[in-house]
Protein backbone atom coordinates (compact mmCIF):
# COMPACT_ATOMS: atom_id res chain seq x y z
CA UNK A 1 0.00 0.00 0.00
CA UNK A 2 2.93 2.64 0.67
CA UNK A 3 4.11 1.63 -2.86
CA UNK A 4 0.88 2.22 -4.22
CA UNK A 5 0.54 5.91 -2.62
CA UNK A 6 3.67 6.49 -3.64
CA UNK A 7 2.91 5.76 -7.20
CA UNK A 8 1.98 8.95 -9.89
CA UNK A 9 -1.04 11.08 -9.80
CA UNK A 10 -3.95 9.56 -11.11
CA UNK A 11 -4.14 10.01 -14.89
CA UNK A 12 -0.12 10.91 -15.20
CA UNK A 13 1.56 8.16 -17.24
CA UNK A 14 3.37 6.06 -14.27
CA UNK A 15 7.31 6.41 -15.01
CA UNK A 16 8.96 3.07 -16.11
CA UNK A 17 12.35 1.16 -15.30
CA UNK A 18 13.21 -1.86 -17.47
CA UNK A 19 16.09 -4.10 -16.33
CA UNK A 20 17.57 -5.80 -19.40
CA UNK A 21 21.69 -6.67 -18.72
CA UNK A 22 22.11 -9.36 -20.44
CA UNK A 23 23.04 -9.85 -24.37
CA UNK A 24 23.56 -7.01 -27.30
CA UNK A 25 20.82 -9.11 -28.87
CA UNK A 26 18.38 -8.51 -25.88
CA UNK A 27 18.89 -4.51 -25.79
CA UNK A 28 17.95 -4.23 -29.37
CA UNK A 29 14.71 -6.54 -28.91
CA UNK A 30 13.87 -4.33 -25.87
CA UNK A 31 14.18 -0.95 -28.84
CA UNK A 32 11.06 -1.07 -29.93
CA UNK A 33 9.24 -1.09 -26.59
CA UNK A 34 11.22 1.59 -25.11
CA UNK A 35 10.94 3.56 -28.18
CA UNK A 36 7.09 3.40 -27.87
CA UNK A 37 6.59 3.73 -24.06
CA UNK A 38 8.97 7.43 -24.39
CA UNK A 39 6.89 8.31 -27.54
CA UNK A 40 3.45 7.95 -25.36
CA UNK A 41 4.65 9.84 -22.84
CA UNK A 42 5.77 8.10 -20.24
CA UNK A 43 9.21 8.52 -18.41
CA UNK A 44 11.69 5.48 -19.62
CA UNK A 45 15.05 4.46 -17.60
CA UNK A 46 16.45 1.33 -19.11
CA UNK A 47 18.94 -0.52 -16.53
CA UNK A 48 21.65 -2.44 -19.38
CA UNK A 49 24.82 -2.61 -20.02
CA UNK A 50 26.76 1.18 -20.79
CA UNK A 51 28.30 -0.97 -24.10
CA UNK A 52 24.53 -1.34 -24.89
CA UNK A 53 23.38 2.33 -24.66
CA UNK A 54 23.94 3.41 -28.41
CA UNK A 55 21.38 0.91 -29.07
CA UNK A 56 18.25 3.28 -27.88
CA UNK A 57 17.80 6.10 -30.13
CA UNK A 58 18.11 10.35 -27.79
CA UNK A 59 14.64 11.03 -26.21
CA UNK A 60 13.82 13.69 -23.95
CA UNK A 61 12.21 11.29 -21.86
CA UNK A 62 14.85 8.05 -22.06
CA UNK A 63 17.19 7.79 -19.02
CA UNK A 64 20.00 4.91 -19.35
CA UNK A 65 21.78 3.34 -16.55
CA UNK A 66 24.59 0.91 -15.80
CA UNK A 67 22.75 -1.73 -14.71
CA UNK A 68 24.46 -5.25 -14.13
CA UNK A 69 23.34 -7.23 -11.14
CA UNK A 70 25.60 -9.81 -10.14
CA UNK A 71 23.74 -12.91 -11.84
CA UNK A 72 24.19 -11.27 -15.38
CA UNK A 73 27.79 -12.61 -15.23
CA UNK A 74 28.33 -14.93 -18.05
CA UNK A 75 30.84 -17.85 -16.67
CA UNK A 76 28.66 -20.09 -14.47
CA UNK A 77 31.49 -20.14 -12.28
CA UNK A 78 31.54 -16.39 -11.68
CA UNK A 79 28.30 -16.11 -11.58
CA UNK A 80 27.56 -16.74 -8.11
CA UNK A 81 31.02 -15.89 -6.27
CA UNK A 82 30.28 -13.55 -3.69
CA UNK A 83 27.04 -13.44 -4.46
CA UNK A 84 25.80 -11.65 -1.32
CA UNK A 85 28.24 -9.19 -0.95
CA UNK A 86 28.11 -7.84 -5.00
CA UNK A 87 24.31 -7.53 -4.22
CA UNK A 88 24.66 -5.88 -1.38
CA UNK A 89 26.62 -3.23 -3.49
CA UNK A 90 24.54 -3.68 -6.37
CA UNK A 91 21.00 -2.82 -4.66
CA UNK A 92 21.62 0.55 -3.43
CA UNK A 93 22.22 1.95 -7.64
CA UNK A 94 19.28 0.16 -8.53
CA UNK A 95 16.96 1.40 -5.88
CA UNK A 96 18.11 5.04 -6.63
CA UNK A 97 17.56 4.60 -10.20
CA UNK A 98 14.12 2.27 -10.12
CA UNK A 99 12.31 3.51 -6.72
CA UNK A 100 8.55 4.20 -7.38
CA UNK A 101 8.82 3.16 -10.85
CA UNK A 102 6.93 0.34 -12.59
CA UNK A 103 9.39 -2.35 -12.74
CA UNK A 104 10.00 -4.14 -15.91
CA UNK A 105 11.68 -7.84 -15.98
CA UNK A 106 11.48 -8.57 -19.66
CA UNK A 107 12.62 -12.42 -19.35
CA UNK A 108 10.68 -13.63 -16.37
CA UNK A 109 13.80 -14.08 -14.05
CA UNK A 110 12.63 -14.45 -10.79
CA UNK A 111 15.82 -12.94 -9.63
CA UNK A 112 15.31 -9.98 -11.43
CA UNK A 113 11.91 -9.57 -10.01
CA UNK A 114 12.92 -10.15 -6.03
CA UNK A 115 15.53 -7.39 -7.33
CA UNK A 116 13.36 -4.57 -8.63
CA UNK A 117 10.87 -5.39 -5.59
CA UNK A 118 14.13 -4.60 -3.55
CA UNK A 119 14.40 -1.67 -5.49
CA UNK A 120 10.98 -0.53 -4.34
CA UNK A 121 9.23 -0.62 -7.42
CA UNK A 122 5.61 0.19 -6.69
CA UNK A 123 4.81 -2.92 -9.22
CA UNK A 124 7.00 -5.48 -10.92
CA UNK A 125 5.43 -6.62 -14.20
CA UNK A 126 7.19 -9.92 -16.16
CA UNK A 127 6.39 -12.79 -18.40
CA UNK A 128 4.64 -16.15 -17.03
CA UNK A 129 8.04 -18.45 -18.24
CA UNK A 130 11.53 -17.33 -18.21
CA UNK A 131 10.82 -17.01 -22.01
CA UNK A 132 14.19 -16.49 -23.35
CA UNK A 133 16.07 -19.90 -22.51
CA UNK A 134 13.85 -22.17 -20.43
CA UNK A 135 10.28 -22.73 -19.48
CA UNK A 136 10.72 -22.15 -15.70
CA UNK A 137 7.47 -21.22 -14.83
CA UNK A 138 6.86 -17.79 -12.79
CA UNK A 139 4.84 -18.67 -9.62
CA UNK A 140 1.33 -16.85 -9.26
CA UNK A 141 1.64 -13.65 -7.01
CA UNK A 142 5.14 -13.32 -7.76
CA UNK A 143 4.90 -9.91 -9.93
CA UNK A 144 2.34 -9.40 -12.64
CA UNK A 145 2.72 -11.77 -15.08
CA UNK A 146 1.89 -11.63 -19.09
CA UNK A 147 1.35 -14.63 -20.81
CA UNK A 148 4.22 -15.63 -23.30
CA UNK A 149 4.00 -16.36 -27.18
CA UNK A 150 5.66 -18.60 -28.35
CA UNK A 151 5.10 -17.40 -32.17
CA UNK A 152 6.61 -13.89 -32.16
CA UNK A 153 10.15 -12.65 -32.50
CA UNK A 154 11.63 -11.35 -29.25
CA UNK A 155 11.03 -7.67 -30.10
CA UNK A 156 7.75 -8.58 -30.59
CA UNK A 157 7.22 -10.33 -27.65
CA UNK A 158 7.92 -7.76 -25.48
CA UNK A 159 4.96 -6.00 -26.59
CA UNK A 160 3.21 -7.17 -23.86
CA UNK A 161 4.33 -4.88 -21.42
CA UNK A 162 2.42 -2.05 -23.56
CA UNK A 163 -0.53 -4.20 -25.55
CA UNK A 164 -2.42 -1.03 -26.38
CA UNK A 165 0.98 0.77 -28.00
CA UNK A 166 2.29 -0.17 -32.16
CA UNK A 167 5.44 -1.39 -32.19
CA UNK A 168 8.03 -1.37 -35.25
CA UNK A 169 10.96 -3.38 -35.76
CA UNK A 170 14.17 -2.64 -34.20
CA UNK A 171 16.15 -0.09 -35.99
CA UNK A 172 19.61 0.99 -36.25
CA UNK A 173 20.01 2.41 -38.76
CA UNK A 174 20.73 6.23 -36.77
CA UNK A 175 23.73 4.52 -36.35
CA UNK A 176 24.95 4.60 -40.23
CA UNK A 177 27.48 6.41 -41.40
CA UNK A 178 26.23 9.73 -42.72
CA UNK A 179 28.24 8.55 -46.41
CA UNK A 180 26.45 4.64 -46.02
CA UNK A 181 22.59 6.96 -44.88
CA UNK A 182 22.46 9.14 -47.85
CA UNK A 183 23.41 6.46 -50.11
CA UNK A 184 20.91 3.72 -48.12
CA UNK A 185 17.36 3.03 -50.07
CA UNK A 186 14.39 3.32 -48.12
CA UNK A 187 14.28 0.95 -45.35
CA UNK A 188 11.08 -0.93 -46.36
CA UNK A 189 11.59 -4.14 -44.31
CA UNK A 190 12.52 -6.33 -47.25
CA UNK A 191 15.12 -4.50 -49.41
CA UNK A 192 18.66 -4.45 -49.30
CA UNK A 193 20.14 -1.54 -47.55
CA UNK A 194 22.81 -0.29 -51.11
CA UNK A 195 22.88 -1.08 -54.45
CA UNK A 196 25.13 -4.40 -54.35
CA UNK A 197 28.76 -4.09 -55.45
CA UNK A 198 30.25 -5.52 -58.89
CA UNK A 199 31.63 -8.34 -56.87
CA UNK A 200 29.54 -8.60 -53.21
CA UNK A 201 31.21 -8.18 -50.06
CA UNK A 202 29.71 -10.98 -47.66
CA UNK A 203 30.30 -10.41 -43.89
CA UNK A 204 31.23 -13.66 -41.50
CA UNK A 205 30.70 -13.42 -38.32
CA UNK A 206 31.66 -16.63 -37.05
CA UNK A 207 32.07 -16.05 -33.16
CA UNK A 208 29.45 -16.62 -30.12
CA UNK A 209 29.97 -16.05 -26.38
CA UNK A 210 28.32 -19.46 -26.15
CA UNK A 211 30.19 -22.19 -27.51
CA UNK A 212 26.75 -24.32 -28.25
CA UNK A 213 25.84 -21.68 -31.00
CA UNK A 214 29.21 -21.54 -32.82
CA UNK A 215 29.92 -23.37 -36.10
CA UNK A 216 32.36 -26.25 -37.55
CA UNK A 217 35.87 -24.22 -38.40
CA UNK A 218 35.09 -26.69 -42.10
CA UNK A 219 32.49 -25.38 -42.47
CA UNK A 220 33.50 -22.34 -42.28
CA UNK A 221 36.38 -22.63 -44.41
CA UNK A 222 34.13 -24.43 -47.25
CA UNK A 223 31.79 -21.66 -46.89
CA UNK A 224 34.64 -19.35 -47.67
CA UNK A 225 35.78 -21.05 -50.86
CA UNK A 226 31.75 -21.37 -52.12
CA UNK A 227 31.73 -17.52 -51.94
CA UNK A 228 34.75 -17.14 -53.76
CA UNK A 229 33.19 -19.55 -56.58
CA UNK A 230 29.87 -17.47 -56.48
CA UNK A 231 31.92 -14.08 -57.50
CA UNK A 232 31.50 -12.86 -53.96
CA UNK A 233 33.78 -11.67 -51.56
CA UNK A 234 34.04 -12.82 -47.44
CA UNK A 235 35.74 -10.66 -44.80
CA UNK A 236 35.10 -11.71 -40.97
CA UNK A 237 34.00 -9.75 -38.23
CA UNK A 238 34.88 -10.28 -34.57
CA UNK A 239 34.93 -8.22 -31.00
CA UNK A 240 38.62 -6.65 -29.44
CA UNK A 241 40.84 -9.45 -28.10
CA UNK A 242 39.29 -12.25 -30.69
CA UNK A 243 41.48 -11.77 -33.88
CA UNK A 244 43.10 -15.36 -33.18
CA UNK A 245 39.79 -17.13 -31.93
CA UNK A 246 38.12 -16.19 -35.17
CA UNK A 247 40.85 -17.10 -37.19
CA UNK A 248 40.65 -20.20 -35.48
CA UNK A 249 36.73 -20.57 -35.90
CA UNK A 250 37.29 -20.02 -39.04
CA UNK A 251 39.37 -23.02 -40.03
CA UNK A 252 42.09 -20.98 -42.07
CA UNK A 253 39.48 -19.62 -44.77
CA UNK A 254 42.10 -17.00 -45.91
CA UNK A 255 39.60 -14.22 -45.45
CA UNK A 256 40.75 -10.96 -43.70
CA UNK A 257 39.69 -10.62 -39.92
CA UNK A 258 38.33 -7.12 -38.61
CA UNK A 259 37.91 -6.04 -35.39
CA UNK A 260 34.87 -4.47 -34.26
CA UNK A 261 35.50 -2.45 -30.56
CA UNK A 262 32.05 -0.92 -30.35
CA UNK A 263 28.37 -1.28 -31.51
CA UNK A 264 29.28 1.87 -34.15
CA UNK A 265 32.27 -0.15 -35.46
CA UNK A 266 30.37 -3.28 -36.20
CA UNK A 267 27.64 -0.64 -37.68
CA UNK A 268 30.42 0.64 -39.66
CA UNK A 269 31.84 -2.96 -40.58
CA UNK A 270 28.84 -4.13 -41.69
CA UNK A 271 27.65 -1.49 -43.74
CA UNK A 272 29.89 -2.15 -47.04
CA UNK A 273 28.28 -5.79 -46.80
CA UNK A 274 26.10 -6.84 -49.32
CA UNK A 275 24.40 -9.54 -46.64
CA UNK A 276 26.04 -11.60 -43.39
CA UNK A 277 26.63 -15.19 -42.85
CA UNK A 278 26.26 -15.41 -38.70
CA UNK A 279 25.64 -17.69 -36.01
CA UNK A 280 22.83 -16.37 -33.51
CA UNK A 281 24.30 -13.64 -31.82
CA UNK A 282 24.57 -9.72 -30.84
CA UNK A 283 26.36 -8.48 -33.65
CA UNK A 284 23.86 -10.56 -36.06
CA UNK A 285 21.17 -8.64 -34.55
CA UNK A 286 22.89 -5.45 -35.51
CA UNK A 287 23.03 -6.24 -39.25
CA UNK A 288 19.63 -7.23 -39.26
CA UNK A 289 18.65 -3.76 -38.03
CA UNK A 290 20.09 -1.63 -39.85
CA UNK A 291 18.71 -3.48 -42.97
CA UNK A 292 21.29 -5.98 -44.11
CA UNK A 293 20.17 -9.19 -45.48
CA UNK A 294 21.20 -11.94 -43.12
CA UNK A 295 21.77 -15.74 -43.58
CA UNK A 296 21.91 -17.14 -39.80
CA UNK A 297 23.21 -20.52 -38.90
CA UNK A 298 20.75 -21.57 -35.86
CA UNK A 299 21.43 -24.58 -33.81
CA UNK A 300 18.73 -25.14 -31.08
CA UNK A 301 18.02 -21.46 -30.01
CA UNK A 302 14.08 -20.96 -29.53
CA UNK A 303 12.55 -19.84 -33.15
CA UNK A 304 11.04 -17.68 -34.21
CA UNK A 305 12.41 -15.93 -30.79
CA UNK A 306 15.72 -15.82 -31.47
CA UNK A 307 15.28 -15.23 -35.53
CA UNK A 308 17.01 -11.64 -36.99
CA UNK A 309 14.57 -9.00 -35.83
CA UNK A 310 13.65 -7.71 -39.38
CA UNK A 311 13.91 -8.92 -43.14
CA UNK A 312 14.87 -9.82 -45.11
CA UNK A 313 16.40 -13.41 -43.53
CA UNK A 314 17.05 -17.14 -44.40
CA UNK A 315 17.24 -19.48 -41.53
CA UNK A 316 19.40 -22.62 -41.66
CA UNK A 317 18.77 -25.24 -38.74
CA UNK A 318 18.17 -28.59 -38.46
CA UNK A 319 15.90 -28.06 -35.18
CA UNK A 320 12.80 -30.12 -36.35
CA UNK A 321 15.28 -33.35 -36.62
CA UNK A 322 16.76 -32.91 -33.05
CA UNK A 323 14.31 -34.26 -30.30
CA UNK A 324 15.78 -31.96 -27.44
CA UNK A 325 15.58 -28.44 -29.27
CA UNK A 326 15.26 -25.89 -28.49
CA UNK A 327 17.13 -25.62 -25.67
CA UNK A 328 19.35 -22.70 -24.45
CA UNK A 329 22.96 -23.43 -25.90
CA UNK A 330 25.64 -21.96 -23.25
CA UNK A 331 28.35 -24.59 -23.86
CA UNK A 332 27.27 -27.73 -21.88
CA UNK A 333 27.21 -30.20 -24.83
CA UNK A 334 27.89 -33.50 -23.12
CA UNK A 335 24.38 -34.50 -23.92
CA UNK A 336 23.63 -33.33 -27.66
CA UNK A 337 27.59 -32.95 -28.36
CA UNK A 338 26.01 -29.73 -30.37
CA UNK A 339 24.25 -31.98 -32.64
CA UNK A 340 22.05 -29.21 -34.38
CA UNK A 341 24.72 -26.69 -35.31
CA UNK A 342 26.87 -29.51 -36.31
CA UNK A 343 24.44 -31.28 -38.73
CA UNK A 344 24.56 -27.48 -40.78
CA UNK A 345 26.44 -28.58 -44.03
CA UNK A 346 28.45 -25.71 -46.08
CA UNK A 347 26.71 -26.83 -49.15
CA UNK A 348 23.25 -25.93 -47.14
CA UNK A 349 24.60 -22.46 -46.41
CA UNK A 350 25.66 -21.51 -50.24
CA UNK A 351 22.37 -22.83 -51.33
CA UNK A 352 20.93 -20.66 -49.05
CA UNK A 353 22.96 -17.33 -49.82
CA UNK A 354 22.18 -18.33 -53.22
CA UNK A 355 18.32 -18.76 -53.16
CA UNK A 356 18.21 -15.96 -50.82
CA UNK A 357 19.76 -13.52 -53.27
CA UNK A 358 17.52 -13.42 -55.73
CA UNK A 359 14.51 -12.80 -53.33
CA UNK A 360 16.52 -9.90 -51.89
CA UNK A 361 17.00 -8.25 -55.40
CA UNK A 362 13.90 -8.96 -56.81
Amino acid sequence: LRRRAAAAAPGAPEPVFLLEPYGLGDAIALQPLVRALCEAGRDVTVGTRRAWFPVFPPHPRLTLVESVPPWAARDERRKYCGLFRRLRAYLPTLRSAARGRVGIDPRGDVRSILALYAADCVRVETLTHYATANDCRVLPGAAHRHAVRRDVARWRLNGVFAPDLPLSPPDLRFLLPASCRTSTTEYTGGSAPAPAPTRPRVALIPLSPWIGKRWTPDGWRDVARGLREHGAEPYALCGPGEQDEARAALGDAGVPVRVCGDIAAWVGALSGASAAIAVNTGPMHVASSIGIPVVLLEGSSRLPLWQPPCPPFSIVTHQADIPCAPCHQVGDGRRCRFRCMGSITADEVIHAYEDAKGRWRS
